[in-house]
């Protein structure tokens, strides 16, 4: 079994942790708003201008768009569609209400500037520019919220003991995966072309790796201090829920052998060199920071029983390609 991110409704009682309810709904969106009307940079001309045609194809089956005898063309007006720019911004603020507030605020200022036939003009990229910014806002927050959580206890990420057993995460013991080719049939082996050694599962499928991924696997079955790995699946096995609206699924947990008295696990995620420095990698590096912080305090929380054997330390690393990750690796590993 496997810790999850879980959310507490009481001093004992827990469930897994509802993104929207949990992280989002508790955003003070009042405090958020468009930041940079004063900047904007107004379009010259209407970035989302149309055009109506009408075709007359009484003596022909075929016209030419912009022929003087085929169609005659008239700009259509346009107007500033508030509600469709609220709407625009509801994967960002899902308040409409708060969306009406922060749109009716930045129009307000726009107008200090420009023209309301100006603003239509640039409503396209206008949105845009407020959806970046919003978003931004919004993601600090949810991660303030998260931490805040985290800190007083009501977001926990460890493993529990009955009778909450069906919040944490299983292993199944077999599986069954689709292989649609000859090729996709074929197993990962090891650099001598044998069977690998420490896989959690007998079977692991060659066209379930990238090149970078193989290499990393290959490496982890060759090290005497693992006891095995496991090649997570996206979106379909153990995934962690962090202040980003997506789930997290690590590319690869391993089990190392227990160091005198010190059982661990650890979490490997694995990018491309390009993806260095990222917002993405940037985000995870600081969510696995907080999860190794979470899962000690979890433990010394006190508030329920662990198992036995579950693991004392859970480590979280990525591994970014071209880099010296082997190195980065077999020190974590020792």
């Amino acid at each position: 079994m496997l810790p999850r991110i879980l959310h507490r409704n009481d001093k004992r009682k827990y469930r897994d942790l509802d993104y929207e309810a949990d992280v989002l709904g508790c955003i003070d969106y009042g405090a958020i708003s468009y930041r940079k009307a004063d900047e904007f940079n107004f379009a010259d001309y209407d970035v989302g201008a149309r055009e109506s045609f009408a075709i007359d194809i009484k003596d022909s089956a075929t016209f030419e768009l912009g022929s003087t005898s085929a169609a005659s063309a008239t700009p259509v007006e346009q107007k500033l569609d508030r509600p469709g720019l609220i709407r625009r911004m509801l994967d960002v603020i899902p308040n409409p209400w708060q969306g009406a507030r922060i749109l009716d605020d930045a129009l307000a200022a726009l107008r200090k500037r420009a023209s309301d036939t100006e603003i239509i003009d640039s409503r396209l990229t206008l949105i845009e520019d407020m959806r970046s910014d919003l978003s931004e806002q919004t993601e600090k927050a949810a991660e303030e919220v998260f931490r805040c959580k985290v800190r007083n206890g009501d977001i926990v990420f460890k493993l529990l003991a009955a009778p909450l057993d069906d919040l944490n995460f299983e292993f199944l013991e077999c599986f069954e995966t689709h292989v649609a080719y000859a090729d996709s049939k074929a197993p990962l082996l090891n650099t001598g072309g044998a069977p690998l050694d420490r896989a959690l599962y007998d079977r692991v499928f060659k066209k379930d790796f990238n090149e970078f991924e193989e290499q990393v696997a290959l490496y982890l079955d060759g090290r005497d201090a693992v006891n095995w790995w496991w090649r997570i699946a996206a979106r379909r096995d153990w995934g962690l829920q962090g202040w980003a609206k997506n789930k997290i699924y690590p590319d690869f947990l391993v089990r190392l052998d227990a160091n005198g008295e010190m059982a661990r696990l650890l979490v490997l995620e694995t990018k491309g060199k390009h993806l260095e420095g990222s917002q993405d990698t940037e985000f995870k590096s600081k969510f696995f920071q907080l999860l190794e912080q979470a899962y000690s305090a979890g433990r010394e929380a006190g508030d329920v029983e662990l198992f036995a054997d579950s693991p004392d330390v859970m480590r979280f690393r990525i591994l970014i390609q071209e880099a010296a990750w082997k190195s980065d690796l077999e020190g974590v590993i020792s």
